[in-house]
Order: structure tokens, then C-alpha cells, then sequence
């Protein structure tokens, strides 16, 4: 239902003091008028950024570096060790887990997946294959000896790892782990970093100066005076290495415009910069400060300079890096890691445009014209437009600086303003004069027009107006007004502070349920099929239809972020939910069943930010392209941009596989003996953001019974399977959120449980020679028999079910389906409603048809026949000619009494569209006769004037247009026919003209069936 206005009340919030000295009016009246010719530019970085400390997880709050692996978990080197996180805890490993030292400062992954830590103590270490390898077990790994802390680490494009240590011990590891020093010969200050620019130059930075090794004398030379004075990372950013370097950045890219230095001083910095990263859609530089947070600049080369943001003023910052989920994790050396999400970032700020501070907006109103009007908290009026310019005019109006509560645009044009102490009445005409018609001083909180009457809600109570004497006032209820609503019935929804009221057209109250006793209403919106949608403060959104007595409800249980909703409006099929956890958008469609919708929840949901917004909001306003949120200190405009739509894989590891308690390869083939039949499979989903919305399935499959295996879903991360029996297994789980946004590939891990010695078939045949002998064996063939002959009727009936289920598959094609519905939203966007309707009522028909045919094996030949015509009909509706559809059946078959199997001749019909007439440019026929044949069958002739068979190289062969769905046909008439004890036949062959040209296709079906 489209209206102009949402009739919604929203909560109050404590009012910054003050507009901007120019929004004043003489009369206590702002009508401000802003031209936009264009949407502005400008849109907002909005961040939020969840802290993972020693309260939370981490075992120490100092944190050196952190870093994301090829697996996908996030390490931390600290002060007591390494940290793993797979979104949901944290795993610590220290010395005692073979660590080389307990003060990491760098991790890196190199190309075979090593990951080499860097510790203060000098010794080296690395984590693979789920094992630490450390001087101790890697023989190789103690012929590097370190004076002092490791300070850098890389792998150059050869494929050998260099390694620096701060007393200028410089070491390499080629591919095959044979490890060399390389001369330090002319360095003379601590080492800090070292790396490797794109021609292959290797470069030191010290504490003083920066050093080049020169090749042809064979030791370091003075590059600059640039000094590096902390432990510094470097990070590749689309082919350019950006080096913190204490007092600015280093660049050194492929070419010369992407070779540059940045100064502290061209930054605007007054800290050293400790590290720097480049955003993955290359427009940010993220900078981390010793002592000064992190700053984000306008990324162009060697032109950044122009700061965005600033997060974590006054931290010190020891490393940045971006995971695989975009987001940016900032390492602190004081307050453990910081992962900083960057969300939805299509918002124009509306009131910074027109120079607004610290203003709360309480009413919006967006007049015929497309006039925006926004009531404020200190009685000011904000006019906002977009076209032409538009003067205001107070003449004549007075108001008194009360809060602006509701805005409405009756149907005589006039304009009701509800404020706090008074309702006022006015004209507005074309050239923005406004002249006072009515005042009356009351409480007003909002207003509903409905016929001739006007309803006015108040702190008092609910009051009735004649709209042509508003003098008429009439008491209605005695409680505090929050929303007013009506629908097509008449009835007038009030929510108070203490629950629900209806009222019919004469005035008289209508029973409510108790459900909503002491609910504080916070807004009323009605949907469809009577149904109301009704916002509470504290249990969500409940949904009710006073016809039925129904009752749905929607919080934080099945999609809502939050209980507590301030405001909300329903338009266009959608429904926009503000609550203190942020926006949520919700598509809800009026020919389907709102209580299957809701229980598909969260499924389709879109949540916005609500870090931004989410407890601001107090009125919504949706427009074409976007969304006017408006509340306290807030007036943006949200782009209909759907955020986070496109779907997402993350990794799903199998962390751990215990067999009766001992851990085992999670990535090997087991096979074990029978009594070891306890498996426990832990396993993780890396999800950082809403880790807690993460669900899994997973499922034990027998060799051989994949299909018919159920899924069990669950939150937990780890299963026991007890008392396996013998057999070839394989777990499978897969992870995913509720709403399909998140998803993973499966993971598996296949093992064998032995057969005990007594459970052979050959211990068993010999026991039972001993004791039964021939009797056995005799007594044996028999049950033999008997089961060959039941496995024959069990494969019989599974071969029938499965081409049945098989067929049932193959009814409606996905393709079909895309089509039908992408053309009815073809018709809706050229606003062909007529056309669109009658497009999807035929698709409802046909779904309908389909579905009554999924429960029957057969069906009557008119139900058939008209199906056909209704398939033939929609498919025509896409293709640039039309179809033409004729049956005729012979005098001598009811087509009433007459069955068939059902679907049996939608397999021609689909393929004469789609192979054949979908390839000429004249107008289709298809024809379809039934009569019977010689020995009384039933015989079906379908033809087409398509473009008839082609036999591309291969003339002898009659198969190329024949789908799944014939040959399914095929097989079910086989299985007929063996019932039946008929014959069948399925012929498909050209139809020439007298020219010899191709006219067409006719296909044959005989039917086992009388």
C-alpha cells in the first residue's frame, strides 16, 4: 500500500541543543529551501571494528603482528607466543607446542605454505602440516645462527626465503632447504627490514640509513638517509611494495610513477608510521602510527595525500593487514587486535549537504509535488526538493518551537502540522506561501485523515475531527496516542503505550487479543489480505489479521537483528524495519501465504549497518532510487543498492579427527580394525563477521547409499558418531548462514572400519559346513532364490520410483522458469501491468498443474491436454512469434475417463518449442492427435513445424533434439509395457514438403494403455 507519509510516531531521543544560527526564523519557523540538480558525490566511510583482547580470547594484550594464511585463519605474534583464530576462538601456541620463541614479531607464509615466525629471541621456527618445526626436529634450521631478534622475512621470486636478524646476520633458504649466509660487508647500524624491489635490488633498511647490495662488489652500499627505526612490515598492494619507514612510506613499483617517497609532513602526521596497506579496491591507504591510531588517505599513487578517516586515536599500532573477508585487522601494542568491517558505504549525508548540525528530525512528509518536508525536535521546517527552485513563505503561520511531532497533506491540499503543543492547519501553494487556516492547542503525537474525518492521536488520547469542521472534536480514547493506521476494511488501528486498539467505521471498539496487553506500540503499518504489521518496544514486530484472529511474529529469533523497533513503513512490497541494532529490509509478496514467508526468514533479509544509524532512526521515507532516514542528529539517503548480496565462499577445514579418542590425518584414507568405531570430526567455518549466524550439515554415507542419505544441521562445530559398524564411510559436512550470503565447499574424509576375524565370510562358511553340511547348503540356495526373486521386485519397484522422481525432476525446466518470471519482470518494468498479471496467473495455473501432477502417477488425457495448451501458451509469450496449439482425439476415446501416465508427452512438446519452432521466423503450430491403434493402444501423433532434426556429420542418427525427458519417457513406457504385457513404440522422425525441404518434426508415442 503506497502512501504518502509513514503514520508512525517514533520514540523520542534526547535533543542535541541547536541548529546552525541560519536555519533561525524571526517567528520560531525555519523553512529552508535546498536545490539539488544532482545527487551528491560525497558518501560516508562507515566503520565498525569488534575487539579481541585479553578479556576475550587472547592471552596477552601486546600484539606484534597479525597476518591471514592460505587456509584462511588469522595469527597473531605476541609477547607470549602465536595465535590462531578461525572467527570463533582463539588457539594459542607457545615453545612447549615447538614454537622456536615466545615473542613473535613477524609471520609469513611462504609459496609451499610454511609459515616462518620471527622471534625476539633469534631462534627460527615454522608451522607446517599442522606440526612446528624448530632447530630441535628440522636439522637445517640450527645452521642459522642469529646474534640477536629476527627482523624481517620474504621470499623473493626464485623461490628462496631470506631471513635478517637485527646484528646484521643475513641468511638464505633456497627450494631444496640448503640454507647460505650472505655476506653483511659494509653495513654498520642494526638491521630493521629488508626486501626486494621488482628488478631484483636488495635493499636493507637500517636505524640510520637505507642500504642497496651492490652486486659487483659484493656488499652493501648507502642508498639513502632514510632510517627505519622499528620493526617494519612490508605489504604488496597490485605489484608495488609499500614500506613503512618510521618518518614516511616507501614505494618501489614496476615503473617510475609508482617509485616515490611520503613524508610524515606531506601525510599530516605527526607519529612515526609503523605500518601501511593498501585497500583492496586500490582507492584507500590504511597508515598505522606509533601513538596516533590508524589513517585512511585517498589512494592515487604518488599523489595520496588527502586524509579520509582516523580510527583508534592515540593507540599504537604494530601492524595491518586485510583478510580474505575485507576487512582490515589492526594490531595493537597495547590493546590486543582490532578487525575493522567496513560497511555499506552508499549513504549521502543530507544534512551535511545543506550545512545541518545537531538537529533531531521528527516527522517527515513528502508532498504531491515530491516535496520533502521534515519537522524537527525545536519546531523548525526543513523543505528539501529536487527540479526547480521553490520559495517559502511563514506569512501568517506562528508557531511555538514544540517539537514538530507529524506532517500530513490532506486531499484538499491543505497541510496539517501535529506538534507537540498544538495542531496547526495550513495552505501551501505552488510558489511556497504558507497561510495559517487552524489552530488548536492540543498534545498532538500524529494524524490520519480517513473519509471526511481527521484523527488526531495525543498524549491525551485519540480524538475525531470533521474535516470541514474541525471545530466538531470528538473524544474517542483516553490513553497516550503513538501510531494511527487504516486499511481497505475501514478499520482504524491505534497503538497506545499500553497496547492495541481497533475501532470500526461507526466508532465502535473491536476485540483485541491479549497477546497485546502491555505492548508499546511504536507503529502501525497495514500490508495486504488484512493483515497489519505492528512494531513494539521490546518484542519485535507482530503481524495480525483481526478477521481470522491470526497472530505471526517476527524478532530476534528468525531475522529481526533486535527487538526493540523505533519505526517502520511498509511500500512497494517492502518492509522497512528501523530498530536499535540497525535497518532491516524484508520482501514480502502478497499472492504468497505471509505465514510460509516469515518462516523462510532470514532468508532473503537485507541488514544495514546499524553502527551508523541504528539507534537514530526515527522516521523512513522511501523514494525511487533511495531511502530517507531521518532521526536524531541523522538525515542521509541510503542507496536501494542491495549490501552483500552477491554470495560469499569462506573456508571450512576439518580441524581434527579423534578415533576412540586419538587424533588422526584429517586428510588421509584410514582403515582401521572394528572395535576402533568411536569417530569425532572437529571442524570450522572461518567466518569473522556474524560468526554466530554460521550453520553446519553434515552427514556419515555409506559406500554405495549416497543417495537417500538426510542432512542434520546444527551450530555446533563438532560431532561423535558412536558404535560404526564395519564398512566404507565418508563424513561430509558443509557450513552456511541462513540467509545463502555465506557459503563453503564440502569437506570430506573417507575411512574404512575392518570386518572382525568372526564376522568373514569364509569363517562363517566354514562353521556352517561343520554343522549344517549339505542341509545348509541346500536351505541356503533356497533363501537365495527367494531373495534374488525379492531383490528383482525391490530393483523393479526402485528403477519405477527413481524414473518417476527422475521425471518429476525434468517437469519444469530451471531455464523455463528463469524466463517466465524474467519476463514478467520485463512487463513490470515497462509497466505493462495488465500484461504481467495475466502472464503470472497463467505461470500460477501451470505451477499448480504441475504440482497436482507430482502426487499422481496419471492423469486424464483433458487434464493432459489442457496442461499442454497452458505450457504452449506461456512458452509463446517469450518468443518473438506466436504459438498455435490443436488436439484432436478420435470419437472413440473419452478424454474424461481416459488416463494417462502423467507428464508422459510434455518431454515432445518442450522439445518442439525449444529445439524446433524456437528456430524459424513464422509462427508455430503445434498439434497433437490421439486415437488408437490397430490392436486397440492408446497412439499419440505430436507434430511441430519447427525447424525438424538436424544431423550435423552424423546422418544415420535421430538423437540430437532428444532430451533427459524422452529418454526418461523411453524407460517409463519400457516398465508399462512389462506391467501391462502391451507393446509400446516412441518414433521421431521429419516431416518433408514436396520439395524435399524439411516442414517439421512428428513424433509417435504408442502407450501401453487401453
Amino acid at each position: 500500500m503506497s502512501r504518502q507519509n509513514s503514520r508512525c510516531t517514533p520514540p523520542r531521543l534526547p535533543s542535541l541543543p541547536g541548529v546552525a544560527s541560519s536555519l533561525r526564523a524571526v517567528t520560531g519557523i525555519l523553512l529552508l529551501v535546498l536545490v539539488l540538480h544532482g545527487r551528491s558525490a560525497g558518501h560516508v566511510m562507515d566503520f565498525s571494528y569488534p575487539n579481541f583482547n585479553s578479556t576475550n580470547g587472547l592471552q596477552t594484550n601486546v600484539v606484534h603482528h597479525v597476518m591471514q594464511d592460505s587456509d584462511g585463519y588469522i595469527w597473531l605474534g605476541t609477547d607470549s607466543g602465536v595465535s590462531r583464530f578461525d572467527g570463533s576462538r582463539f588457539r594459542h601456541y607457545t615453545t612447549a607446542d615447538g614454537l622456536g620463541g615466545n615473542e613473535i614479531f613477524q609471520i609469513y607464509e611462504d609459496s609451499r605454505g610454511r609459515l616462518w615466525f620471527l622471534s625476539f629471541n633469534g631462534i627460527p621456527s615454522f608451522y607446517h602440516n599442522r606440526a612446528f618445526h624448530n632447530p630441535g626436529n628440522t636439522p637445517w634450521l640450527a645452521e642459522m645462527q642469529f646474534d640477536n631478534m629476527h627482523v624481517s622475512v620474504f621470499e623473493d621470486p626464485r623461490g628462496t626465503i631470506w631471513l635478517f636478524g637485527l646484528e646484521r646476520s643475513i641468511y638464505t633458504v633456497d627450494k631444496d632447504d640448503r640454507v647460505e649466509r650472505f655476506p653483511s660487508t659494509g653495513l654498520q647500524e642494526t638491521a630493521r627490514q629488508g626486501w626486494m624491489d621488482h628488478q631484483g635490488t636488495l635493499f636493507l633498511g637500517s636505524s640510520l640509513k637505507t642500504y642497496r647490495f651492490d652486486q659487483q662488489a659484493g656488499q652493501w652500499v648507502v642508498y639513502n638517509d632514510l632510517p627505519h627505526r622499528y620493526i617494519q612490515r612490508q605489504h604488496t598492494a597490485d605489484g608495488t611494495f609499500l614500506i613503512p619507514a618510521s618518518h614516511g612510506i616507501v614505494s618501489t613499483g614496476r615503473d617510475e610513477a609508482a617509485r616515490y617517497y611520503l613524508s610524515r609532513e606531506q601525510l599530516g602526521l605527526s607519529h612515526n608510521v609503523t605500518s601501511v596497506i593498501k585497500g583492496r579496491e586500490s582507492v584507500y591507504l590504511a597508515v598505522g602510527t606509533y601513538g596516533d591510531g590508524v589513517y585512511f588517505y585517498q589512494y592515487e599513487g604518488g599523489e595520496t595525500r588527502r586524509k579520509i578517516s582516523q580510527l583508534l586515536p592515540g593507540q599504537r599500532i604494530t601492524s595491518l593487514a586485510f583478510d580474505n573477508q575485507e576487512s582490515l585487522w589492526i594490531a595493537t601494542l597495547d590493546n590486543g587486535v582490532y578487525r575493522v568491517d567496513r560497511s555499506y558505504s552508499g549513504i549521502e549525508n543530507i544534512a551535511a549537504t545543506m550545512h545541518l548540525h545537531d538537529v533531531s528530525i521528527r516527522s517527515t512528509l513528502k508532498l504531491r509535488d515530491r516535496t520533502l518536508l521534515f519537522g524537527t525536535s525545536n519546531g523548525n521546517l526543513i523543505a528539501l526538493q529536487q527540479g526547480s527552485p521553490l520559495t517559502l513563505d511563514d506569512a501568517g503561520t506562528v508557531l511555538t518551537g514544540s517539537s514538530i511531532e507529524d506532517l500530513k497533506e490532506l486531499r484538499d491540499g491543505r497541510l496539517a502540522i501535529v506538534t507537540a503543543g498544538a495542531l496547526i492547519i495550513a495552505n501551501l501553494d505552488k510558489n511556497g506561501r504558507m497561510r495559517q487556516l487552524y489552530r488548536e492547542s492540543l498534545p498532538g503525537k500524529t494524524i490520519l485523515e480517513i473519509g471526511e474525518n481527521l484523527f488526531l492521536g495525543t498524549v491525551a488520547g485519540l480524538y475525531r475531527m470533521e474535516t470541514t469542521d474541525l471545530q466538531n472534536k470528538t473524544s474517542i480514547l483516553g490513553k497516550r496516542i503513538t501510531a494511527l493506521e487504516t486499511g481497505p476494511q475501514g478499520i482504524l488501528w491505534t497503538g497506545t503505550i499500553h497496547g492495541l486498539h481497533l475501532f470500526d467505521q461507526s466508532g465502535t471498539e473491536l476485540m483485541v487479543p491479549e497477546a497485546f496487553e502491555n505492548e508499546q506500540i511504536t507503529c502501525i503499518e497495514y500490508l495486504f489480505n488484512g493483515w497489519a504489521a505492528i512494531a513494539t518496544h521490546g518484542s519485535g514486530v507482530i503481524f495480525y489479521q483481526p478477521v481470522t484472529g491470526e497472530i505471526l511474529r517476527l524478532n530476534a529469533d528468525n531475522g529481526l537483528p533486535d527487538n526493540l523497533v523505533r519505526t517502520m513503513i511498509f511500500e512497494n512490497g517492502q518492509l522497512w524495519i528501523a530498530s536499535s541494532a540497525g535497518l532491516t529490509l524484508i520482501p514480502l509478496i502478497e499472492q504468497l501465504q505471509l505465514e510460509r514467508q516469515l518462516e523462510m526468514l532470514p532468508t532473503g533479509v537485507q541488514y544495514y549497518s546499524g553502527e551508523l544509524f541504528g539507534a537514530q532512526i526515527g522516521r523512513i521515507l522511501p523514494r525511487a532510487d533511495d531511502v530517507i532516514l531521518a532521526g536524531n542528529n541523522l538525515l542521509v539517503a541510503l542507496q536501494r543498492t542491495e549490501p552483500g548480496a552477491s554470495r560469499m565462499q569462506i573456508p571450512l577445514l576439518i580441524e581434527e579427527v579423534l578415533v576412540n579418542g586419538e587424533s588422526v590425518e584429517p586428510d588421509d584414507q584410514h582403515t582401521v580394525r572394528f572395535r576402533q568405531n568411536q569417530w569425532t570430526f572437529d571442524y570450522t567455518g572461518i567466518l569473522f563477521r556474524n560468526a554466530d549466524r554460521l550453520r553446519y550439515r553434515y552427514r556419515l554415507v555409506e559406500t554405495g547409499q549416497q543417495s537417500g542419505v538426510d542432512w542434520t544441521l546444527s551450530t555446533a562445530s563438532n560431532v561423535t558418531y558412536r558404535s560404526v559398524p564395519p564398512g566404507s564411510y565418508r563424513f561430509e559436512v558443509e557450513a552456511f548462514t541462513p540467509d545463502g550470503t555465506v557459503y563453503t565447499q564440502r569437506a570430506s574424509v573417507a575411512f574404512s572400519i575392518r570386518r572382525p576375524l568372526w564376522m568373514q565370510p569364509l569363517v562363517w562358511l566354514a562353521s556352517l559346513l561343520v554343522v549344517g553340511g549339505s542341509v545348509f547348503l541346500l536351505f541356503r540356495y533356497r533363501i537365495h532364490q527367494v531373495q534374488l526373486q525379492e531383490k528383482q521386485k525391490h530393483d523393479f519397484k526402485r528403477t519405477v520410483n527413481e524414473l518417476e522422481q527422475q521425471a518429476l525432476q525434468a517437469m519444469m525446466s530451471p531455464h523455463f522458469v528463469f524466463n517466465i518470471l524474467n519476463n514478467i519482470h520485463y512487463q513490470i518494468m515497462l509497466d505493462d501491468k495488465e500484461k504481467a498479471s495475466g502472464l503470472l496467473l497463467s505461470f500460477s495455473k501451470l505451477i499448480r498443474k504441475q504440482l497436482e501432477s507430482a502426487y499422481q502417477r496419471s492423469a486424464t488425457l483433458k487434464e493432459e491436454l489442457e496442461r499442454l495448451e497452458l505450457y504452449t501458451r506461456i512458452e509463446s509469450t517469450r518468443l518473438a512469434n506466436p504459438i498455435a496449439f490443436s488436439a484432436q482425439v478420435t470419437d472413440d476415446i473419452d478424454t474424461i475417463t481416459t488416463r494417462i501416465p502423467s507428464m508422459i508427452l510434455q518431454p515432445f512438446v518442450e522439445n518442439a518449442i525449444i529445439h524446433g519452432i524456437a528456430h524459424i521466423k513464422t509462427a508455430g503450430e503445434i498439434g497433437i492427435r490421439v486415437e488408437r491403434s490397430a490392436s486397440g493402444q492408446l497412439l499419440v501423433t505430436v507434430t511441430d513445424n519447427g525447424a525438424g532434426i538436424r544431423h550435423p556429420g552424423r546422418p544415420t542418427a535421430e538423437t540430437d533434439r532428444l532430451s533427459l525427458g524422452t529418454t526418461l519417457v523411453r524407460q517409463r513406457l519400457e516398465i508399462m509395457a512389462q506391467e501391462n504385457g502391451m507393446d509400446w513404440d516412441v518414433q521421431i522422425q521429419n516431416m518433408t514438403r514436396g520439395d524435399g525441404h524439411i516442414a517439421g518434426v512428428k513424433a509417435q508415442i504408442l502407450i501401453p494403455m487401453r
